[in-house]
């Protein structure tokens, strides 16, 4: 069973992981954490070993790019018969503790403890002051996460305007307003109210009228509670009244972790080996950490409409990879809400978003990602979802000219005229791959609510997918507006950095050209066979091994699947042995947890569903299988009573094949599982081995390659 210690806050929050050590609620509107000097990649805020400079109450949780969030800054020091000035020094710290919903240090320029927790809405400090001085606390209202040098341009975060009201003498209310950062330039409000438990002077230093400090006197001990709202102060002000004015710092903190408990408990695993069990629920953990749910009618701060919204989804283009097909299964109320969200933005901004940040549409990467995961639901029989209306908006993303691609939409012009991306398209071959998947999520969501005219008609469309597959480099490559190949590319290269390359986003041809999802026996068959597919993936996975240096694997969200495309080529044992390595070498315990950003829980769901024995194809109905690192896993069944159970009694270190399996008693002689065999509750059970094993190596998983209706 899941418990608090399972579960280290610590767990990847150097950069590039860039998780939060401070607390949260699943899902929760704050986070509240450190914020330090110094900071050169990392997004939220806090790098170990530098000094702090306030503790903030919003931040992004494990992505990459500029700085976003990280406002309303608070910092208790002792006024030492000083002047009360903006400008107080940020403290080196010592005896800092993170556990599940709190974290505390001191501060060692005043000896000042700090005690953290959250609810949904309020961030709640404790601060034992030395009485040997007057205890202060500096509320930075224009506080801000600022990456690298802090200079601003139009995608480094920064205040553009502040209010502060005071209201009593332990009341203070206000605002700020932001733009900058990853994703999108425009303006958004971050609402605070401020409840004090002792009487305070408060004091706006004439130098910089965005902060306020509280002097209270000698002080052993002050309780602050902090609302924030995207909408208005009073909504701030209620969320305090409503989640935290009666309750004592513990007793809150005791309500938050009840709330963790029920979401660790949604998946239960059996093991010895505690530091696979830390690792696990830590991903869990960081599972659901963001987007920021803003409730219904709450505070969404542009409209009313009787639908659950969230923010911060930062965004589609990493989640759907694995992350949203993991919730289709654990938490399907999550996502059914999640879809409809969408849905809702759709109907008052006429585009789906790819990214969704503080009211507005933000970057798109690739395509529009939402495609994926609305036709993965239909498919996984997630009810409570408008298909047809969705339907709708995924043909409008896919034939609408677009005011702006960047936000919204496609680049059309070529891809309809020529059946590519040309390179005059930033990311053109990464893009055209991704359109042409969304295709065929259209199509096939068409096909299932018997839209036959549209999914015949983006059926065709998704077979564009090999007109940049250049068989001469048996990669994708760019072609020009004219059909000819782009001279001399390099399949293992990026041109400029992994973000800015003409051709690819983040990764290389010989990375992207493994991102045939709708087609993988189509793939196999232009890389020369399963027998050569399978070499091809060993170079990929080991070259570096053999000095092949360039374009290889690494844990990033656009790859995370294909150490299972050995299944697809008749060699489940060696996605077994490949999944293992993986996880051995790119996740581990501690600070430095993670090789890459976490990205809307794209690390996690990868070790989760791969330590677990299953993982999904996102946009289908399809599971890979591998081997299990527990002996047990259950996952109660939402909406019913039954359980899926995977055993793997034999599990441990050296266990690395599988032997044999059963599902629900009979024998399962393939290394994949449609959705529906699980859905309703079942026993997966493996029988594993130390050496490599025939199992699974005939019945391959079903080519997709878009059916004609």
């Amino acid at each position: 069973m899941s418990s608090a210690k399972n579960v280290d806050p610590c767990f990847a929050i150097n950069s590039p992981g860039n998780c939060l050590i401070g607390p949260y609620q699943p899902l929760g509107l704050v986070r509240l954490g450190p914020e330090t000097v110094n900071i050169k990649f990392e997004v939220s805020g806090y790098r170990t070993g530098q000094p702090v400079k306030y503790f903030s109450h919003t931040h992004v949780n494990g992505s990459g790019g500029p700085g976003r969030l990280g406002n309303i800054g608070v910092m208790p020091f002792l006024a030492k018969k000083m002047k009360l000035s903006a400008d107080v020094p940020a403290s080196p710290i010592i005896n800092e503790t993170a556990k599940l919903a709190y974290y505390s240090t001191i501060l060692s320029n005043d000896g000042i403890k700090v005690e953290l927790t959250a609810t949904q809405r309020v961030g709640v400090h404790r601060f034992s002051f030395p009485t040997s001085d007057d205890a202060c606390i500096k509320f930075d209202i224009g506080a801000v996460v600022k990456i690298g040098s802090g200079a601003e341009s139009e995608t480094t975060a920064k205040c553009v305007d502040t209010s502060i009201d005071i209201i009593s003498s332990t009341e203070l209310s206000g605002y700020g307003t932001f733009q900058g950062g990853w994703g999108h330039d425009f303006p958004y409000n971050i609402y605070f109210y401020a409840l004090l438990d002792k009487v305070a002077q408060w004091h706006i230093p004439k130098e910089d009228s965005s902060c306020c400090i509280a002097r209270m006197g000698k002080q052993k001990e002050v309780n602050l509670r902090v609302g924030i709202s995207f909408v208005s102060t009073a909504n701030a002000k209620k969320s305090i009244e409503r989640e935290a004015y009666a309750s004592d710092f513990d007793t809150i903190r005791a309500r938050s972790l009840a709330e963790w408990d029920s979401i660790l408990n949604k998946i239960q695993i059996t093991t010895n080996d505690s530091k696979l069990s830390s690792l696990f629920y830590s991903m869990l953990y960081r599972l659901f950490c963001m987007p920021t749910d803003l409730g219904i009618d709450d505070e969404n701060y542009q409209w009313k409409s009787g639908v659950r919204q969230f923010s911060e989804i930062i965004c589609l283009w990493d989640s759907v990879r694995n992350t949203n097909s993991l919730l289709c299964l654990i938490a399907p109320d999550l996502q059914r809400d999640f879809l409809n969200a969408l849905i809702d933005i759709g109907d008052h901004r006429g585009w789906i978003p790819d990214a969704w940040i503080s009211g507005n549409s933000a970057q798109i990467q690739g395509g529009s990602s939402s495609d994926i995961l609305f036709c993965e639901a239909k498919l996984k029989g997630i009810d409570g979802v408008d298909y047809t209306k969705a339907l709708k908006y995924m043909v409008h993303n896919a034939t609408a000219k677009s005011p702006d691609p960047k936000l919204y939409g496609r680049y059309l012009e070529d891809y309809n005229s020529r059946g590519f991306v040309a390179d005059d398209v930033g990311n053109c071959v990464s893009r055209h791959i991704e359109y042409c998947y969304h295709d065929f999520c259209i199509a096939n969501l068409a096909k299932e609510l018997k839209k036959h005219d549209i999914a015949d008609r983006f059926c065709k469309q998704s077979l564009r997918l090999w007109n940049l597959w250049n068989d001469d480099i048996e990669c994708f490559a760019p072609r020009k507006k004219n059909g000819e190949w782009v001279e001399a590319f390099n399949p293992q290269i990026c041109r400029r950095d992994c973000w800015n390359d003409p051709y690819f986003y983040e990764g290389t041809s010989s990375q992207w050209s493994f991102s045939t999802h709708q087609d993988f026996a189509g793939l196999i068959a232009r890389c020369g066979g399963a027998e050569a597919f399978v070499k091809r993936l060993d170079d990929f996975f080991y070259g570096r091994e053999k000095g092949i240096t360039n374009g290889g694997y690494c844990s990033k969200e656009t790859m995370l699947h294909v150490p299972y495309l050995y299944i697809n080529a008749g060699r489940p044992d060696k996605t077994q042995f490949c999944v293992r390595y993986c996880l051995k070498k790119y996740f581990r315990s501690g600070r430095d947890g993670l090789s890459d950003n976490e990205d809307m829980g794209c690390q996690s769901t990868f070790f989760i569903c791969s330590s677990i024995g299953i993982y999904p194809v996102m946009g289908q109905d399809i599971y890979w299988l591998t081997t299990p690192s527990f002996e047990c896993t259950e996952i109660p069944l939402p909406k019913t009573e039954k359980r899926l159970v995977i055993k793997a009694p034999e599990a441990g270190e050296e266990m690395i094949y599988i032997a044999g399996a059963t599902l629900n008693g009979k024998p399962l002689n393939r290394a994949w599982l449609h959705h529906s065999e699980i859905a309703n509750g079942a026993e997966l059970h493996f029988i594993l081995s130390d050496k490599p094993t025939l199992w699974g190596r005939k019945e391959l998983p079903p080519s997709l390659a878009c059916r004609r209706t």
